[in-house]
């Protein structure tokens, strides 16, 4: 049997290709995290803003003054209890949404600003939020308290 050495060639080939395996696959990680939103829902079986709806939605601000012409374009849910978010608008740096919310403790529902980040992470008795994934683009006064 041969003894290794620390500096032998063959070592060092070795070391150098794990390395160079190791950095490829971060790399591939991160672009992959960089190409998606990367908002899976906490029992991770759900993307809660693909892309394609990410591009669809104006940002902060931009239909401020439209009142109930307002264009929803997210409806987000948790199915075990009575909470919707409805999006209207979307920040895709800090990961903060505007919308109309309704609940329990608010049945005629309140606008605001809506962490995704928080709400992916939300889980209630086990049960994480979801996406509608067959809801449309609507304006805001179409959109009611769907517990009501």
């Amino acid at each position: 049997m041969r003894k290794l050495h620390k500096h032998d060639p063959e070592i060092i080939s070795r070391i150098q290709h794990n390395m160079r395996s190791v950095i490829d696959f971060i790399n591939r990680h991160e672009n992959k995290q960089k190409n998606t939103m990367n908002l899976p829902n906490a029992n991770r079986t759900m993307d809660l803003l693909p892309k394609s709806i990410e591009k669809k939605i104006p940002p902060l601000y931009a239909q401020e003054n439209k009142g109930n012409e307002t264009i929803v374009y997210l409806k987000l849910f948790l199915p075990c209890g009575d909470w919707t978010w409805f999006i209207t608008e979307y920040d895709p740096k800090e990961k903060i949404a505007f919308g109309k919310t309704f609940s329990n403790m608010c049945p005629d529902g309140e606008l605001g600003y809506i962490s995704l980040t928080e709400l992916a992470e939300l889980l209630h008795n086990k049960v994480a939020i979801e996406r509608d994934k067959f809801f449309k683009p609507t304006k805001l006064i179409h959109c009611t308290n769907p517990c009501t």
